[in-house]
């Protein structure tokens, strides 16, 4: 799905119909990577300030356990955004909104 802006909601939407359309195992074996454009929403949370980016991955990951499906996908997009414009420190903030992912 091409878009510019997005919420944990639409990710979430975009995760599910990637494991319906592409299979567990491939979500499960080769990553979220594999079966959602996690390049577009990591374009766009690194415009976002660095308390939006944790409010987005912490509503992304909610309760969830790890390696949950929502954790999953936390994960990969902490991976796809490591090089943003972030501080070290503020990004290691960033990683606090999903224990155990990074």
């Amino acid at each position: 799905m091409l878009k510019n802006t997005w919420t944990p909601e639409d990710v979430i939407s975009e995760m599910k119909v990637g494991i319906r359309e592409f299979g567990r195992y491939t979500f499960s074996d080769k990553g979220p990577e594999e079966v959602m454009d996690i390049h577009s929403i990591a374009k766009y949370l690194v415009t976002l300030p660095t308390e939006a980016v944790y409010g987005f991955i912490k509503k992304l990951r909610g309760k969830t356990k790890i390696n949950s499906d929502r954790e999953r996908v936390a994960r990969s997009l902490l991976v796809a955004i490591d090089t943003g414009p972030w501080t070290e420190q503020e990004f290691l903030h960033i990683c606090e909104a999903s224990p155990g992912s990074y």
